[in-house]
């Protein structure tokens, strides 16, 4: 017990180290910026002042621009050093305080912070949801097709999945949409519409719960069956190949030598040794799609975080990038500390190795 102890504080240490670094640089980068935003407002206004006194006939002398620079620089907070600014701008970061972007990319407000939350949010619903159903229905196949390597399933599985992986899901959602929403009709063509179709039901009680997850289903049947289908093969054929590397290791022989069922054996030793990369390629997974995935987000148009990233870069807005980089570094370091939890939890080497240092 110890021992996994010693692991916990040891990784969670590292964690507070790593996010300490990242949030440094995140807030550096993030003071930098707005001083430059700052500084040309401050010089905008004193060109348009420039430019008001020369028209009433009163051009200002050299020593009067500068005077007036020095009280739009203090008017600015500018007169302040970079470290004051870094710190300034350290808790408008913990605390999203980053500010406005010109125009509602997502919502009806301009607040960054209500924009990042919305999108995250709407991140989690399609990319999870599509996430856990290529997680379990992977899992199957792959545990399937590891028993019964060499099969024609096998190998059907495998082709599916070298070719289905060189496709991008976004290319997949582009033949998607024009066959199914605009030959056939089946489903919408943009997502971004759903939350404004959920607020028209007027229905109460539970007819309104099943109407508002017939709705659901309506606009995310056809991007998840996108992102399920270009990415179940690949994570099939990878499950199949960790488990029957497992089951090729010593102590399957024994257990099969002693006259364990094979159904217990597959599920009860082999499962259990081969879930920690298992594990960590499901947390990976779920770190990338918190980010969204922009070109798939944009043709989809569903307001994530990838749509909101590919938003802010066209338009320059710095906060929002700044925001949603934060937030997603926090997430990683978040699922990579808990991944490493579930690593020394499930594979007893780990609590091994860190008795023994």
């Amino acid at each position: 017990m110890s021992s996994i102890l010693r692991i916990i504080v040891g990784k969670f240490v590292n964690t507070l180290i790593t996010l300490a670094i990242a949030t440094a640089i995140i807030t550096a980068v993030f003071s930098y910026q707005s001083l430059q935003t700052l500084q040309l407002n401050a010089e905008e206004e004193l060109q348009a002042w420039i430019l008001q006194m020369s028209r009433q006939g009163r051009p200002p002398t050299e020593e009067q621009i500068e005077l007036m620079r020095e009280s739009l620089y203090k008017q600015y907070g500018l007169d302040r050093s970079f470290m004051e600014w870094t710190f300034i701008y350290l808790r408008k970061l913990l605390f999203l305080d980053l500010g406005n972007t010109r125009t509602p990319f997502i919502g009806d407000s301009t607040l960054v912070k209500d924009q990042l939350l919305l999108a995250m949010k709407n991140t989690i619903i399609l990319f999870m949801t599509a996430l856990l159903i290529q997680t379990f229905i992977g899992l199957l196949i792959g545990l399937y097709i590891a028993t019964r390597p060499g099969g024609l399933l096998d190998k059907s599985i495998s082709l599916y999945g070298m070719v289905s992986y060189s496709l991008p899901s976004w290319w997949l959602g582009i033949l998607a949409i024009y066959y199914f929403s605009f030959k056939l009709g089946w489903f919408p063509s943009s997502l971004k519409d759903v939350y404004f179709q959920v607020s028209q039901i007027q229905a109460t009680g539970f007819e309104a719960i099943v109407e508002k997850l017939k709705l659901w289903a309506y606009y995310l049947t056809l991007p998840v069956s996108v992102i399920v289908l270009s990415s179940i093969g690949a994570w099939a054929y990878l499950v199949r190949n960790i488990v029957i590397g497992v089951m090729q290791e010593d102590f399957v022989t024994v257990t099969r030598a002693k006259g364990i069922p094979e159904r217990r054996t597959l599920y009860g030793h082999v499962l259990r040794t081969s879930s920690p990369p298992i594990v960590t390629y499901i947390a990976l997974s779920m770190v990338f799609t918190l980010g969204g995935a922009i070109i798939t987000e944009a043709v989809f148009n569903w307001p994530g975080m990838g749509l909101i990233y590919w938003a802010a870069l066209l338009q320059g807005e710095a906060p929002l990038l700044i925001g949603a980089t934060y937030i997603l570094t926090v997430l990683f370091l978040l699922v990579y500390f808990i991944t490493d939890l579930l690593y020394a939890l499930l594979d007893p080497r780990v609590r091994l190795g860190g008795a023994t240092r």
